[in-house]
């Protein structure tokens, strides 16, 4: 293939432009580069809809020589960061059938934004797409020399068991999409944790129709990063999908202390002596006093304990105190707190039930449910935050 080729492209601000170029021989099944005379104007940010053609004198077969698709001129954006998709909204869609849109939602996934009057949905009043494997990118965000960001972001959805979302950063040494995971987080950080069949990673997956808060921490960021969140549906069955609102990303906390889990669960005697269990998710070491409260119904606890506690590890606190619980008389909403001065941010507080049980004195023992079974059973969920489904009457 040898001769003068017509090389054009088209936009949507300045219409076609055409080279022609006299290119020497090519021979079968090499190829050739050409960079245009005239540059693509993108002069505001958006997207932009490329047409690219060559026309060439005695080619048999032409059903191949244009090609279509977007472009999206983004801004470069700097950190800490926020965004609710309120204003001019810079992040792009792509990927395979993909359904994403912004606005005010009226589907299953979220029923409204998590604030203000938008959102990215997949599907702002229906269903997201069959064998769909679509891509929600961010901008790119200039990230100076830090050693760990955090990125945090609301979210709902409503999926099948085909479908789910995750979330990725691009990793430009070399030019992979990583997957945002990290178990060494707790629980009420909601991270993704199952799988969706024919196809890898973990995923949300589940129906969330209130807004809940993912946290995630990238150790040694990119420098130029960007982020994207994956959301697919294997299947033809129907799913109404992920939502986003609310995303920030910061520097991770050289200090931060967060409450694990606390106790009593469940209160059999009526002499009990609270505790928590903390965690130092800080890039530093912490080494002082940790003051905590206990607010229950009719008391309050407060106690100083001296920890040492490197960078991810944990420990566990009990009280002074015993605490005395009124015979068979629940507590719902006792509080626990740290105290604000260690420099916390997340899981500093904590609102749990405890169940002050009956204590059953014969054996062996039959329950039917009929009698204040309340008294004796109790449900919880150890994920924080997440109401336990199981409830007591007639189904």
């Amino acid at each position: 293939m040898y001769g003068s080729i017509e090389f054009s492209y088209y936009t949507d601000l300045g219409g076609w432009v055409k080279d022609t170029v006299a290119l020497a021989p090519i021979p079968p099944y090499y190829r050739s580069e050409h960079v245009f005379s005239y540059p693509m104007e993108t002069i505001t940010y958006g997207k932009y809809n490329l047409t690219v053609a060559i026309n060439f004198t005695g080619d048999s077969w032409v059903n191949n020589d244009t090609l279509r698709t977007s472009i999206y001129n983004q801004p470069s954006q700097s950190i800490p960061y926020f965004e609710n998709f309120e204003g001019t909204d810079y992040w792009m869609v792509g990927g395979k059938n993909p359904s994403w849109e912004r606005g005010y939602p009226s589907n299953f996934a979220a029923e409204m934004p998590a604030s203000g009057s938008n959102c990215w949905v997949t599907s702002l009043a229906g269903n997201s797409n069959s064998n769909e494997e679509s891509y929600l990118t961010s901008p790119c965000y200039f990230v100076s020399a830090v050693q760990a960001l955090g990125v945090r972001f609301k979210y709902a959805m409503n999926t099948s068991v085909n479908s789910g979302a995750l979330l990725e950063y691009f990793n430009t040494m070399d030019s992979t999409w990583l997957e945002c995971s990290d178990f060494s987080m707790p629980a009420e950080f909601n991270q993704p944790m199952e799988n969706v069949p024919n196809s890898t990673g973990y995923y949300w997956k589940g129906r969330v129709n209130q807004w809940k808060t993912a946290v995630f921490k990238i150790t040694n960021p990119p420098s130029d990063l960007k982020l994207r969140i994956k959301y697919v549906n294997t299947s033809t069955e129907a799913s109404r999908g992920f939502a986003i609102d609310d995303l920030e990303i910061f520097d991770w906390y050289k200090q931060n202390l967060s409450i694990l889990e606390t106790y009593p669960k469940s209160a059999p005697v009526l002499e009990q002596t609270p505790g928590i269990r903390v965690k130092n998710y800080g890039l530093n070491p912490f080494t002082g006093n940790i003051i905590w409260h206990g607010v229950y119904d009719v008391m309050t606890s407060s106690d100083t304990t001296y920890v040492s506690l490197n960078p991810f590890d944990e420990t566990t606190l009990y009280s002074l105190t015993t605490q005395d619980f009124d015979s068979q008389i629940s507590i719902n909403g006792a509080i626990y707190n740290l105290d604000y001065t260690h420099y916390t941010d997340f899981a500093d507080s904590m609102i749990v039930n405890i169940n002050n049980l009956e204590n059953v004195s014969t054996y062996p023992w039959f329950e039917d449910f009929e009698i204040n079974p309340e008294n004796r059973w109790y449900a919880h969920n150890d994920k924080v935050g997440d109401d336990p489904v199981w409830r007591v009457g007639v189904p």
